[in-house]
C-alpha cells in the first residue's frame, strides 16, 4: 500500500459529498488523492505502519502536500499559454473550414475534450512524479533507498495486466489495487488477531473457568465471521489458520 502512495501520492482518487451544507445550500464535493484516502483509511481502522521507516515516508509525503500544490500551480501556468494557443488555432480552423453546424459544433466539443486531456496529463504527471523526484533525492540514505524500491517495483508491476492482448497499466487498476490492498492488510490484522485468540483459548482449556473459555469462544466466531466477510472482499478463499 505505501508504494501505491510512493508513485500515486497525489492523484486524485474519490470524491464524495460533504455533509455540511454551505451558506448557500448547496453541498461541496471533497476530492481525495491517493494519500489523503490511506491516511482516511488508517484512522478510521485504527492502524498505522509497523515499519518504522514506512511510518516516516508516509508522513513525509503527507507533508509534501502544500509544496506539491505549488508546484502543480506553476506547471498549469506553463501550460496555459500554450493551451490558449491552441484553442485559438483550432477555433480559426474550425471557423475557416466550410463545415455545417453540427460538425463545426462536433469538432468543438473534440477541440475542448483534447485541451482537457491536456490539462489532466499534467495533473497525471505532477502527482506521481513530485513525491518520488524529492524523496528519492532525500539526503537520508535509508529514505532514499526505500523510496527508490518503492518506486522502482512500478516497472515490474505495471505491465502485467493483460486483456485482450494489451496492456493495462498498474495506474489504470487503482482504485480495485488500492482497495484490496487495504483490505489485505486489514484481513492479516484479523488473521494475527485470531491465532491469537486461538492460542488464549488453548491456554484457558487447561488454566480457566468454562465460562471464560465460552468468552473467548464467542469472540473467535465473531472474528472468523468478519474474515470470511473480509474474504469475499478481497476476493480469494481465505486460507485458515
Amino acid at each position: 500500500m505505501l508504494a501505491y502512495c510512493a508513485r500515486y501520492a497525489f492523484l486524485p482518487f474519490c470524491s464524495y459529498e460533504d455533509e455540511t451544507a454551505a451558506a448557500d445550500g448547496q453541498h461541496k464535493i471533497i476530492t481525495l488523492n491517493v494519500v489523503e484516502f490511506v491516511k482516511d483509511e488508517l484512522r478510521d481502522s485504527e492502524m498505522e505502519f509497523s515499519i518504522d521507516v514506512f511510518s516516516h515516508i508516509f508522513k513525509m509525503i503527507l507533508d509534501l502536500q502544500p509544496a506539491y500544490e505549488k508546484y502543480l500551480e506553476s506547471r498549469t501556468h506553463d501550460i496555459e499559454g500554450r493551451i490558449a494557443k491552441i484553442r485559438e488555432e483550432g477555433y480559426r480552423r474550425i471557423s475557416e473550414s466550410g463545415m455545417s453546424m453540427p460538425e463545426i459544433e462536433r469538432e468543438e466539443k473534440k477541440l475542448e475534450e483534447q485541451i482537457k486531456e491536456m490539462r489532466d496529463d499534467v495533473t497525471r504527471e505532477a502527482a506521481t512524479s513530485f513525491p518520488c523526484r524529492v524523496l528519492t533525492s532525500h539526503e537520508n540514505r535509508v529514505i532514499r533507498e526505500v523510496m527508490l524500491d518503492l518506486v522502482l517495483e512500478k516497472h515490474h508491476l505495471s505491465n502485467i495486466y493483460l486483456k485482450d492482448g494489451n496492456t493495462e497499466l498498474e495506474q489504470d487498476k487503482l482504485n480495485t489495487l488500492l482497495l484490496r490492498a487495504i483490505d489485505e492488510w486489514k484481513n492479516e490484522i484479523l488473521n494475527f488477531r485470531i491465532r491469537d485468540l486461538i492460542k488464549d483459548i488453548s491456554a484457558m482449556e487447561s488454566a480457566g473457568t468454562p465460562e471464560e473459555v465460552q468468552k473467548l469462544q464467542i469472540k473467535l466466531a465473531s472474528l472468523m465471521e468478519i474474515r470470511s466477510k473480509m474474504a469475499k472482499c478481497i476476493g480469494d478463499r481465505i486460507i485458515g489458520v
